[in-house]
């Protein structure tokens, strides 16, 4: 593993490009999310869209979104406290 090793890790999009914010959950967010990237920029990441992604993903975004809600957190304080737990994430303001 890195911490055996002595490897730091900076982590790249620990949101998923928002998938993981929890804001593409429902449609009652639809007003919030017409500006966001996943429409401007049809292409960009297209695992990651709500719109393209697998049905599995998109399974396990919202079982993760009601994993965050019963820690009494948002998806992305999860997420953000998930990285900020491991002992070989980088923490020099990359985070």
């Amino acid at each position: 593993t890195c911490n055996a090793y002595g490897i730091a890790l900076l982590p790249w999009s620990i949101l998923a490009g928002g998938l993981l914010s929890g804001k593409y959950r429902t449609t009652e967010n639809k007003n919030k999310t017409d500006n966001s990237r996943f429409v401007k920029y049809p292409e960009y990441m297209k695992r990651f869209s709500p719109t393209s992604a697998s049905k599995q993903t998109l399974e396990a975004v919202k079982e993760y979104c009601l994993l965050a809600e019963n820690a009494g957190m948002t998806p992305a304080e999860l997420s953000i406290a998930f990285v900020r737990s491991r002992r070989f994430i980088s923490d020099n303001g990359s985070t």
